[in-house]
């Protein structure tokens, strides 16, 4: 496993567990989240506002099913289930700031409610 999917794998993790600290640390200054259909975050001093105002009420279990990495972008798919039964879909775009080590400038984030019973076709 690379370096940058490893890392990857780590911060999806700490999301997963609200790890304010760890995730803040992964993120340049001038971060900017785009939770699409929700808001857009800009800023480390902002991202962890929006982590510490969601809390540790709702923590989820991490399923990641594929991570791609091309130059400076990278994709993570999965999903997350909470321990109320309530599983999202979700679809994260990283773009990696330059430097040696790995560190995220940009997100964008897609997360869909999966129903209970998904219709076969």
């Amino acid at each position: 496993m690379t370096n940058k999917k490893q890392f990857l794998r780590n911060l999806n993790k700490a999301f997963a567990i609200n790890d304010v600290d760890y995730v803040s640390k992964c993120v340049t200054d001038d971060i900017q989240w785009d939770m699409v259909g929700e808001d857009i975050i800009k800023g480390k001093t902002n991202l962890k506002r929006v982590l510490i105002e969601m809390g540790n009420d709702i923590l989820f279990d991490l399923q990641i099913d594929d991570i791609i990495i091309h130059q400076n972008k990278a994709v993570v798919e999965g999903t997350m289930s909470s321990h109320e039964g309530k599983t999202y879909a979700f679809c994260d775009i990283y773009t990696f700031a330059s430097g040696e080590h790995p560190i995220i400038k940009k997100m964008s984030s897609y997360v869909i409610a999966m129903l209970k019973h998904p219709l076969q076709v």
